[in-house]
């Protein structure tokens, strides 16, 4: 391993403590957070299968009144969020991401198994900031980049 030789002094001292506490701090700030909302559990394994690898999945909702709640409650926001747009439930993924923006700002990359242009109105409609859309039978590559540029660009 690296040796690392600090003169101490009260400038060095936080950051010789972050090195000894293996820079918690800093792994804290590159792990980027998702949420998934959908509704069949078998694409939910196949998402967190993919994503696990390279991202923290902070919570996994079948329906969007319990995203929202969550996201209420939670002292974390996710840096993306993966939607299902034809949810179960009382609300479609739509609806759902419409509630969200009003009082988050947090990038949305729907999921949708049609992508007809009524569906893309509805989308647009929202005036989300940063959004994607994929197909729900996207390849694992397309989905790690659909999920890597939105967050780059939220970001920037």
């Amino acid at each position: 391993g690296t040796t690392f030789k600090f003169y101490r002094g009260k400038k060095n001292d936080s950051i010789i403590k972050k090195i000894k506490n293996g820079n918690k701090d800093l792994k804290k700030k590159t792990t980027k957070n998702i949420m998934i909302v959908e509704d069949e559990m078998i694409i939910v394994m196949y998402l967190k299968r993919i994503l696990s690898k390279e991202y923290e999945i902070l919570g996994v909702f079948r329906h969007g009144e319990s995203v929202i709640s969550a996201l209420k409650d939670n002292k974390t926001d996710p840096d993306l969020i993966i939607m299902d747009i034809s949810l179960s439930g009382k609300m479609d993924g739509i609806e759902v991401a419409r509630k969200i923006n009003e009082t988050k700002n947090i990038p949305i990359l729907f999921r949708t198994g049609f992508a007809d242009s009524k569906i893309t109105k509805k989308i647009n409609k929202l005036n989300l900031k940063y959004y994607g859309s994929i197909s729900k039978n996207t390849n694992p590559k397309v989905i790690l980049k659909s999920v890597a540029n939105l967050i780059e660009k939220a970001i920037k």
